[in-house]
């Protein structure tokens, strides 16, 4: 869940626990959720211990709340300044607490954060496991909360409420003084439970537990009752009133004020003592003779005394309760689940998956059955876990929070939590294998409270045991009969219970080492959980001579910091495994809120070191993407602080690490960036400054990997007859490109790991080809570049290897033609020889060159891929090569990244080949591209060139960093980039059906829904006055794209009828913001790229 707005967000959190240490690991994990946005910044979170647990009963769930709302309070009058504690902070203030309640053995610590089958939650940057607590969080934030005014909420959380994302809070009084929210259920399932009796007004009239089904049946609705979910409101003035009873004795005796003056504990119930009695048809004789189990239960056991008190605090609680209305809000689509100890595991797993869609959630499994792996996978049902080579039977297993190799064998229906084969003391001499219908687990306890000490136990329970059922000799554990499981193992009833007067069940069974001759216990301990065992390890007299605890000592002294440790250990662990499988196999998944995660839980390093293994052990392709995400991993690390991540990326301090990745050493590469690293990561300015290192370290080896297209452009000799070598010139002319459909899928690296395709076609603008560039060869041993973009010619002779060297540098005068003149070697730049020497003992001559365009800078169509077609087919053409125009378009894939600008390869194909094509370029390297003319009537291009109108939006096209982001954001895979990427391949395809098949309103519809995919790929890339411009020609056009990836430059528009053309001009002139937009003449240019030659005199522009 996001951050809400003021009005909707909590006040404070407050989570009650049985022990101090138990708070204090509670508190960790829900300020853990605070700093990952899942609970609002603005909260205050608490957490208070039973001040009594340790001594006794405890003080009951309305004495806990009782506790929780006084330290709450006295927490919120502290921050304000106040000197006294004060109830004018519960006006308007939204307290919500949480009754943590005692372990539970199958839920890892706690009802309460027990894992859920679901999807990782994610807020809006960040990411978290499911759990009971999340869920319990969201429902009572998203749909009750919002119903109510300020007050507090009290939350049980031992249990589970799925609802509907339609369920609704139904409730017949707006403001209640206290509010029961039920679920429907069935009179069955409520028998266990408390159900709700209400008044046609909605208001309560009494409270029924573990009634009888026959009796419940008789005030069921549609055979539902109103079951009580275990959460209940009351409003400030109720707050404020038992906030006064924490000073009344004996109620004083519930708080931790109360265990510090030296008073004795009286439990309370909150339902059965403090709402009973605001029911409407209560008296006070019932009152006082029904009050909960839990007071009488005290009494009894504390005599006279007690009993004495226990009446004191009923006649309290119902003079200050009894004033008070109480309601009920009912929430339908919605069901209740228990989690009870005194069900088995197999009730617990039915529970959480019964209507879950994921099986295996934040779960790696690799099988080494590899040919069974995909049957395997169907029977897993795991939450955080890893399978690492591991051998699995067809069946159904259940793991959570599990590392599991394959030293451990996991037969059909078993069940394995918190285990971890990797750990030291479970490091497995021979395969163990889990019997069928076992639950295998390892509970972290506090062997010595004064040291601290912590040790994991492993304990072992049938998946259909029921823990807490009395021992019977037909009772069953380990899915033997205890006779059976006596004679299998040689153990006696007395070895499981030596105590008199024990309550024996597998709860109190002395069953599990702690401690043995050998120091910490082993899985193999539990000798009668596996097969094929040694008879070293089947010996029963190791097992005597252990110290050994039961599962209630166990979870009496369970180590729930350590617990909640564990679990993002493992956690960080999968992602590990996950992060190599996704990169390796080129897997689309969105990590970087498990990276700004990683930062909140202190994983970072973890990270970035197992990022740093992927990337030295990989192809150019995969380490590309994976030293990105480094880069995304270091800005997580700023947490929004230290600057742009876009930005220069030349520090000297990396240029050993780069030259490294230029020369094809990405180990070494990937070695010295890591080294470097560690002298940026004090500062959030230095860690952007590093993570823009990362992203040119990137760059670095997508260019080494799109230059690999160079294999696919052939070339042949070719001897031209020419009047004068010297006066003949090569000229190349193009027209601009104009994309319909699928522009960015042709951008690496989204071309070679999306694939891409994309609809363009080539335009004539003003009845010429805008884009030009010529070659000729001179008897001067030098190369002259001639730049007639401006309106005087510029000129620059290149007579040294040293003036070509600026030539990777986009901004530097000459950059594009530079490396084209290295790319179509007409030197060598590292040659030994001079620039002189090369020119003539290879060619002979030197070489002039002039490029020319008739397009506003920025104009979006393409100019300066285009122009590098011309350039280098003008070079090859004077060099007497022969080639095609794919050659030429795979050229200037290479040549642009040399010029380290990184483009994709639709410009050229638009410029390149004539009419409307498709281009094409499959999910691989090498990148190659294909490219299939649509083939067009000439009466349909006549039609569309008297709608085409292409306006000058008097805005150049900005790109800076235009391109280095959407990159970065697909990398990283983000979704919407993702999503949007798949949709313009779509889109593309239905384009190309539409100019096959003629369907004039499918092909606008395709160019409109174009337009709007280029603006979620980049954000921000119509300005406002183009804006203005679409919609004041909107009466008169059917569809519309800004060329290129937007920002600016020319607008491309179809006319709904040619004989607007006149309305349009008009219009330009008069739109506010757009005074300097201007309109083109453009046409269809159905002959692509012209090559040809021309005399001096003739070839002048």
């Amino acid at each position: 869940m996001d951050n809400r707005d003021g009005d909707l967000t909590w006040t404070a959190i407050v989570a009650t626990t049985r022990t101090t240490a138990e708070a204090k690991a509670v508190e960790k994990e829900l300020l853990v959720y605070r700093r990952k946005g899942i609970i609002p910044s603005s909260t205050h979170v608490l957490t208070i211990d039973d001040p009594f647990s340790q001594t006794g009963n405890g003080i009951g769930s309305g004495g806990a709340t009782i506790n929780a709302l006084l330290y709450a309070v006295e927490q919120l009058c502290s921050l304000r300044g106040y000197q006294i504690l004060s109830p004018e902070v519960l006006i308007g203030a939204r307290i919500l607490i949480f009754h943590h309640g005692r372990p539970y053995p199958f839920g890892s610590s706690s009802r309460a954060f027990s894992l859920l089958p679901h999807c990782e939650i994610l807020s809006e940057d960040y990411v978290e496991m499911a759990s009971n607590i999340l869920q319990l969080y969201n429902f009572v934030t998203e749909k009750l909360m919002p119903e109510f005014g300020d007050g507090v909420w009290i939350c049980s959380t031992d249990m589970l409420i799925e609802y509907a994302n339609s369920a609704k809070l139904i409730k017949s009084i707006a403001r209640p003084d206290a509010c029961i929210i039920t679920v429907g259920a069935t009179p069955e399932y409520a028998s266990y439970h408390g159900t709700v009796l209400t008044n046609e007004d909605g208001s309560v009239k009494d409270i029924l537990y573990a009634a009888q089904t026959a009796r419940l049946s008789h005030y069921a609705v549609d055979g539902s009752v109103k079951l009580i979910s275990g959460i209940v409101y009351v409003s400030h003035e109720i707050a404020e009133r038992l906030l006064s009873l924490q000073a009344a004795p004996p109620l004083e005796c519930c708080t931790y004020m109360g265990f510090d003056v030296g008073a004795h504990p009286h439990p309370v119930s909150l339902y059965f003592d403090i709402i009973l009695a605001m029911c409407k048809d209560i008296s006070e004789g019932d009152f006082m003779h029904r009050s909960s189990s839990i007071t009488r239960m005290d009494a009894r056991e504390g005599g006279d005394a007690d009993r004495d008190t226990a009446f004191k605090v009923r006649r309290l609680i119902w003079d200050n309760m009894r004033r008070f209305s109480l309601y009920s809000a009912h929430v339908d689509d919605s069901a209740h689940h228990y989690f009870s100890v005194g069900l088995c595991l197999q009730e617990h797993l039915k529970t959480i998956y019964l209507n879950s869609k994921s099986k295996a959630v934040h779960t790696v499994i690799s099988s080494s059955r590899e040919n069974k792996l995909d049957e395997a996978k169907e029977e897993i049902y795991a939450i955080n876990t890893c399978f690492s080579n591991s051998r699995l039977y067809e069946g159904p297993v259940y793991a959570f929070n599990s590392f599991i190799d394959d030293g451990l064998i996991l037969q059909p229906n078993t069940c394995v939590q918190n285990i971890d084969t990797r750990q030291s003391g479970n490091a497995i001499s021979n395969n163990l294998t889990l019997k069928s219908g076992l639950c295998l687990q390892e509970i972290q306890m506090i062997l010595q409270s004064q040291t601290n000490t912590n040790i994991r136990v492993p304990v072992v329970y049938g998946i259909s045991d029921v823990l807490m059922e009395p021992f019977r000799p037909e009772g069953k554990y380990c899915g033997l009969k205890w006779d059976e499981f006596f004679k299998a193992t040689q153990l006696t009833e007395l070895d499981l219970w030596p105590a008199k007067n024990t309550r024996k069940s597998i709860w109190t069974a002395k069953l599990f080492p702690v401690l043995t001759s050998a120091g910490e216990p082993k899985l193999d301990g539990l000798f009668w959980a596996f097969d094929n065992l040694t008879n070293n390890q089947l010996d029963p007299e190791k097992w005597r001579f252990s110290w050994r605890y039961s599962l209630e000592e166990i979870f009496l002294r369970l180590d729930t910091a350590a617990e909640f440790a564990l679990k993002r250990f493992l956690f960080y662990d999968i992602l590990v495994e996950k992060l190599m499988t996704v990169l390796n196999q080129g897997q689309d998944f969105y990590f970087v809120p498990y990276f700004n995660s990683a930062v909140v839980d202190g994983f970072a390093e973890k990270i970035l070191n197992a990022l740093d293994m992927v990337a030295a052990g990989s192809s150019h392709g995969v380490a590309a993407r994976t030293l990105n995400l480094i880069g995304d991993m270091i800005s997580s690390m700023a947490q929004g602080h230290g600057g742009l991540r876009s930005g220069p990326a030349a520090n000297e301090a990396f240029q050993h690490a780069f030259q490294a990745f230029e020369n094809g050493h990405i180990q070494s590469g990937v070695y010295l960036m890591a080294k470097e690293r560690k002298s940026w990561l004090s500062r959030p300015d230095l860690m952007i400054r590093c993570a823009r290192h990362y992203e040119g370290a990137s760059q670095i080896l997508c260019r080494k990997a799109v230059a690999a297209a160079k294999q696919f452009i052939k070339l042949d000799s070719q001897e031209l007859p020419l009047k004068s070598p010297y006066t003949t010139w090569f000229i190349a002319e193009c027209g601009a490109r104009i994309d319909l459909s699928g522009g960015w899928t042709d951008t690496p690296p989204i071309a070679y790991e999306k694939g891409g395709v994309v609809v363009n076609a080539a335009l004539l603008i003003n009845g010429k080809r805008p884009i030009g560039a010529k070659a000729r060869r001179t008897q001067r041993f030098s190369i002259v570049l001639i730049n007639e973009f401006a309106d005087s010619l510029g000129g620059n002779e290149l007579t040294q290897l040293a003036d070509l060297k600026d030539y990777c540098i986009p901004s530097a005068p000459g950059a594009l033609l530079k490396a084209c003149i290295l790319f179509a070697e007409l030197v060598d730049m590292y040659s030994q020889q001079s620039l002189e020497d090369q020119l003539r003992s290879k060619w002979g001559c030197g070489f002039e060159i002039a490029t020319w365009s008739n397009l506003p800078q920025g104009s979006g169509l393409g100019t300066s891929s285009i122009l590098a077609a011309a350039i280098i087919s003008a070079l090859w053409s004077v060099a007497e090569k022969k080639f095609d125009n794919s050659a030429v378009i795979h050229a200037v894939l290479c040549v642009e990244q040399m010029l380290t600008t990184g483009g994709g390869w639709q410009d050229q194909v638009g410029g390149v080949y004539g009419g409307f094509k498709v281009g094409s370029s499959p999910a691989a390297l090498p990148l190659h591209v294909s490219v299939q003319p649509i083939p067009i009537g000439a009466n349909i291009v006549d039609e569309l060139n008297s709608r085409i109108v292409l306006i000058y939006t008097g805005k150049p096209r900005l790109a800076k960093n235009l391109l280095q982001n959407v990159v970065r954001n697909w990398y990283a895979r983000q979704p919407h980039v993702v999503r949007t990427c798949t949709a313009l391949v779509d889109n593309a395809k239905e384009c190309m059906d539409s100019l096959t098949m003629w369907n004039f309103e499918k092909f606008c519809s395709c160019i409109v829904n174009y337009y709007e995919q280029k603006k979620l790929m980049a954000a921000g890339t119509e300005p406002a006055s183009v804006g203005k411009i679409i919609d004041a020609m909107k009466p008169y056009i059917c569809s519309h794209t800004l060329a290129g990836a937007g920002g600016g430059g020319f607008l491309f528009c179809l006319l709904k009828n040619s004989s607007d053309r006149e309305k349009i001009a008009a219009l330009i002139g008069n739109i506010k913001g757009a005074e300097a937009a201007a309109i083109y003449s453009a046409s269809i240019d159905e002959e692509g790229i012209k090559i040809f030659t021309a005399e001096e005199d003739s070839a002048a522009k």
